[in-house]
């Protein structure tokens, strides 16, 4: 995507930095628990991606009961968008602090902009936590700074504050 720095995505389970590419987690686990799943309730077709699974149409404490009930090292967050099953430790604040240890950065050095559930990790972990306007309730509380402005809007009022304070 054009950038110098690191890159995490997919909810923490890609790490980029220098050409190389990290890759946390397989897919067993989430695509074991999505057959099972499968055999409780009619859910919408699976979003595979390279370490986890996105589904729709289920509620997470309904997953988190499969899990438990089989014996799954997975973990589970809703991210707004959907409901990602991944391996457990696969999470922005995980992939946050292996980045940092590549490139020699302390994490109290670090902003964060955030939004959803799946951001509550990497909150955890950085200096400075910014959550945008429409953030979920639990992200807020953990916040040191949320705009007035919310989605897109929001992220671009806190890289103006992080710009103007910094």
């Amino acid at each position: 995507i054009g950038t110098s720095g690191g890159v995490i995505a997919e909810d923490g389970g890609i790490i980029s930095y220098n050409s190389e590419i990290e890759v946390s987690g397989s897919l067993e686990e989430p695509l074991r628990c999505y057959e099972f799943i499968k055999e409780k309730v009619d859910v919408a077709p699976i979003f595979l991606r390279k370490t986890g699974i996105v589904v729709y149409n289920i509620d997470v404490n309904e997953i988190l009961d499969i899990a438990s009930k089989h014996n799954l090292n997975i973990e589970v967050t809703d991210s707004g968008f959907g409901i990602h099953i991944k391996n457990k430790g696969v999470n922005k604040g995980n992939a946050l602090k292996k980045l940092a240890k590549m490139m020699n950065i302390d994490l109290k050095d670090t902003i964060y902009i955030g939004d959803n559930y799946n951001d509550i990790p990497a909150f955890e972990v950085v200096g400075y936590r910014i959550a945008v306007k429409n953030a979920v309730k639990e992200l807020k509380e953990k916040a040191d700074y949320i705009t007035r402005k919310s989605y897109g809007n929001g992220g671009a009022e806190a890289i103006r504050k992080i710009i103007g304070d910094y």
